[in-house]
């Protein structure tokens, strides 16, 4: 049953990598990044509140009381994908989603500060190997291209941030209710932000067939389907355990772009991407033991 869920896991991080090849084809087409991701997200709604209605209604049920909780868990969906996007326009894919993966890191942060957890050697080591791997990615030894790519590792760097709330947030929800229903609401008031964000440049803007397909593209197979079977692989194995597999999110997306784009990276770029996803790894790891020894008790 185990082998299962690395199956799903694994295709879910492959479908999640391709938004770095399918968002950089769809800039160069010169849309703008918001109504990309705008129309992302209402292509994602519509399409998962059909299949909710068919197959079951009363996940579409929510409590009036979590409305605010929904509200700025759609706000980091939001601020996530515009910022994902937006920095594909200043930064390379692969740079971008390894700025990315600085989320866990983040999540660390904000947990001991908002929910007093506490922060252990193992988690401290963690956090160091991403800091420096962090550095390495940015190349904080080019003043140059700091300078040149602000902009990109800012955007980058927001989507990491909104990626620590985003999770921070969908566990809070996904106590109470279905993750199906958790992800619906997410992209609907998603949608709702990004369209309040500048309604004009969503209203105005001009997609050719290729354009449309695209972004259906991008609806369908990294955000409904890898984000439906990374939750899917939760069945089979532990979250925890599910996530240090989508650590070669990166590593696809570097391949990706590589071979569809012809990225340029150094080697001491892809070095510093892989302490980020060392550390990664060590905090997940700590995580895995833990749960296997809860399992083991009760």
């Amino acid at each position: 049953m185990k082998f299962k869920g690395h199956i799903y896991a694994t295709l879910a991080a492959f479908l999640l990598a391709s938004i770095v090849v399918i968002g950089k084809l769809l800039l160069k087409e010169g849309i703008d990044p918001l109504a990309i991701v705008f129309i992302r997200a209402i292509m994602a709604f519509v399409m998962m509140g059909g299949f909710l209605l068919i197959y079951d209604r009363s996940l579409l049920i929510v409590k009036a009381g979590d409305f605010l909780l929904l509200l700025f868990y759609g706000l980091t969906v939001a601020v996530n994908y515009a910022s994902y996007l937006y920095a594909f326009k200043w930064i390379s894919g692969t740079v971008s989603v390894v700025l990315l993966y600085t989320y866990p890191a983040l999540v660390v942060i904000i947990s001991a500060i908002v929910f007093k957890e506490k922060i252990t050697l193992n988690k401290v080591s963690a956090l160091v190997l991403t800091f420096l791997g962090l550095l390495l990615v940015i190349q904080i030894y080019n003043t140059s291209f700091i300078k040149y790519n602000f902009i990109g590792i800012c955007c980058g760097l927001t989507a990491g941030l909104s990626m620590a709330c985003y999770s921070i947030l969908g566990k809070i929800l996904t106590n109470k209710y279905n993750s199906l229903t958790v992800v619906f609401y997410g992209f609907g008031i998603g949608a709702l932000f990004l369209f309040l964000k500048d309604p004009a440049a969503i209203v105005n803007v001009s997609l050719s067939w290729y354009s449309f397909g695209g972004i259906l593209a991008l609806a369908i197979f990294p955000t409904m389907l890898g984000y439906s079977l990374f939750t899917r692989s939760f069945k089979y194995i532990e979250p925890s355990r599910a996530s240090i597999i989508c650590t070669t999110e990166p590593v696809m997306a570097a391949i990706m772009a590589k071979i569809f784009l012809d990225e340029q990276i150094e080697i001491i770029q892809y070095f510093g991407g892989l302490l980020i996803i060392i550390g990664i790894i060590i905090m997940e790891f700590r995580n895995v033991n833990l749960e296997k020894v809860k399992r083991d008790v009760l």
